[in-house]
């Protein structure tokens, strides 16, 4: 059993690889590579054989769609193609492994100044102090998920 298992992984990491060396730099965004590296990083995680049966099998067809369209990708084939295949196996990685949506920081330093903002005009300055360090905490719960390669996203 676990020879087998093994045999996937290592399959998922060379198929990996190859995408991998086959594109471009420019390109490397839209083919999700870091969330599917993830993705096999943890997957020996999975608890059942169906589960891991049916990422493997996911992934794999996630591979053959990649070199079908790899000299016609733009941002909504992307899209499309992330949402098609990876999306259900991410969900079951957050619901089940811990993973993580991985925002772009901008977006998110944003978002929080302007949650502080609204804090501080509606309420008061206390309040501010109680919503700043839970957005601290949630940084820093993300930047560990990081580290520990249990992050998803879009264009990541």
């Amino acid at each position: 059993m676990q020879k087998n298992f093994d045999q996937r992984k290592g399959h998922l990491q060379s198929l990996m690889n190859e995408l991998n060396n086959s594109i471009g730099i420019n390109e490397k965004k839209y083919f999700h590579l870091q969330t599917i590296e993830n993705l096999i990083f943890h997957f020996e995680r999975v608890k059942t054989e169906n589960d891991k049966n049916w990422i493997y099998e996911t992934i794999v067809v996630y591979f053959k769609r990649c070199s079908e369209i790899m000299t016609s990708i733009d941002r909504n084939t992307s899209k499309d193609l992330f949402y098609e295949h990876v999306d259900k196996v991410t969900d079951y990685y957050h619901n089940n492994l811990g993973f993580v949506l991985l925002i772009n920081r901008t977006i998110v330093y944003l978002i929080y100044f302007l949650i502080l903002l609204l804090c501080y005009i509606f309420l008061n300055f206390y309040v501010v102090i109680i919503v700043a360090s839970l957005l601290m905490f949630q940084t820093f719960r993300v930047f560990k998920k990081y580290k520990e390669k249990m992050v998803y996203g879009l264009f990541w």
